[in-house]
């Protein structure tokens, strides 16, 4: 996904609208949320990758969620990314590109890959590149004495 460098200013009527629609999706998929302590927050934070904090202010609807929040959300949710955009005012449905990601003849950046797995400590995210290239490495080295060639 290209990274959405806008960011719209949502007011607090849109941050409660979707902290709503994301209460209602996390207990149709069964979690907790009956109190505090019930864990489904923290259960969702886990299943998502991202930080419990981050889940309980987008709950409360004190901070919108960014794009690769929502990205992680998106298949914890079993919903498409393209949903959860719109609903949160990132774009419009106008806005949305055609097609799918990554773009036909792109391929995703280690860093990117690391991010939609949930690895954002920079030490983490460092470790992961450099095994990613060791691996494209060794493919490269199969390829090229099997004499064939992939591109993604």
């Amino acid at each position: 996904m290209r990274r959405i460098e806008r960011a719209r200013t949502k007011s607090p009527e849109d941050r409660q609208k979707f902290a709503a629609w994301l209460r209602t999706r996390l207990v149709e998929l069964g979690y907790d949320l009956s109190t505090p302590r019930a864990g489904g927050q923290a259960d969702f934070a886990r299943a998502a990758g991202i930080s419990h904090p981050v889940i309980s202010r987008t709950l409360r609807g004190t901070n919108s969620p960014t794009p690769d929040v929502l990205e992680a959300m998106a298949p914890v949710l079993k919903v498409p990314l393209r949903e959860l955009l719109v609903r949160a005012g990132i774009l419009t449905e106008d806005e949305l590109p055609n097609g799918s990601w990554p773009p036909a003849g792109e391929r995703p950046t280690p860093e990117r890959l690391a991010a939609m797995a949930g690895i954002h400590d920079a030490g983490l995210v460092q470790q992961f590149v450099t095994f990613v290239a060791g691996l494209r490495a060794q493919q490269a080295q199969k390829e090229l004495e099997q004499g064939t060639t992939h591109k993604v």
